[in-house]
């Protein structure tokens, strides 16, 4: 308070500062200036920009945006609002034994600690300040998970537990079908509009993940239950699945969610059928059936081929065994 009570006596003199007066107000003034900066390095003040930085120069889709702000805001819950420059390991530590005594799943965790080291690098390369080095960060080792995907007739149990004689029983089955025929993710055919499917090819141009355009194919099954459900419609909303009332709204995941907890009560299958698993069932089915891989990469909208076959491409034993049985030759 004394540095900026003594700044203003020396700007409001009429007499010209001396020049260790100068020197002083130039002194006050780097202070000043230094404190506002700090200020402005707080996690909080920093995620406005940083978000504009994902969404503007890395095309990040707004539904990633959201995930990397909901993360900061556990950064902040963890560690505090403080200074992205007086970040230290220590304080990651901090963080790590924080979200462990929670009981976070490794891949929650690994989630918020991304989310801070792409802050860090924006303060790094954006921002060009000195910020503890995002390498120092380190995620928890993840064991791969063996991948669980619906076979065949787990599929025909689940499509026949669907009540069709409701106008949420159609919906629903012609959600399913969409889901499981065409390998979208759930957020893409939520987006859909009735007019964004051609329904005599039988395919649909659609914004992936990454903003990335693709398109997308839907088999007979998908359409036919499309076009079933969207005979119950009376409505004029352009979305392709929306809520039932008296003015219906672009369907949400939550109804989604709730809906496939629902019927996971009703059917007689110990996996836990989720919107993912379908998309993870419809690139195994393809793998089983002999696709190659790149193809079944551009059909899930993969960036990267590896994502596909680490995540998405499930082998049954039998296949397994039939390969052993066919491949293995020692004679030749």
């Amino acid at each position: 308070m004394l540095g900026y009570i003594l700044l203003r006596h020396f700007l409001l003199s009429p007499n010209t500062p001396s020049v260790g007066a100068f020197m002083l107000i130039k002194r006050l003034l780097k202070i000043i200036y230094e404190k506002i900066k700090r200020k402005n390095y707080s996690i909080s003040f920093l995620i406005p920009d940083f978000l504009d930085w994902l969404l503007l120069d890395l095309g990040l889709s707004a539904q990633t945006i959201d995930k990397y702000e909901e993360c900061l805001g556990h950064t902040i819950l963890y560690i505090g609002d403080m200074n992205i420059r007086k970040l230290k390991v220590s304080d990651v530590l901090k963080m790590k034994r924080k979200m462990n005594d929670k009981k976070l799943s490794s891949a929650r965790r690994n989630s918020i600690l991304f989310a801070l080291r792409k802050l860090l690098r924006y303060c790094n390369i954006i921002l060009e300040i000195d910020v503890l080095d995002p390498i120092k960060i380190v995620p928890l080792r993840i064991k791969q998970k063996h991948i669980v995907y619906l076979t065949n007739k787990e599929i025909a149990i689940f499509r026949k537990a669907i009540n069709r004689s409701t106008r949420y029983g159609k919906r629903f089955r012609a959600l399913f079908e969409t889901l499981i025929n065409s390998g979208m993710r759930i957020s893409e055919v939520l987006s859909l509009d009735r007019d964004s499917i051609d329904f005599e090819k039988k395919e649909a141009n659609i914004i992936g993940k990454g903003e990335v355009p693709r398109t997308v194919y839907f088999n007979e099954d998908a359409i036919t239950r499309i076009n079933i459900y969207l005979e119950t419609r009376w409505d004029d909303n352009p979305a392709l699945f929306v809520t039932h009332g008296d003015k219906p709204t672009r369907l949400k995941r939550g109804s989604v969610e709730q809906e496939f907890k629902r019927y996971q009560k009703i059917v007689n299958i110990r996996k836990n059928v989720t919107p993912h698993m379908l998309r993870r069932s419809f690139c195994t089915n393809l793998w089983h059936h002999g696709l190659d891989i790149a193809l079944i990469k551009e059909l899930a909208g993969h960036q990267n081929i590896q994502t596909t076959a680490k995540y998405y491409l499930g082998t049954s034993k039998k296949k397994i065994k039939e390969a052993h049985k066919k491949y293995l030759n020692f004679n030749n």
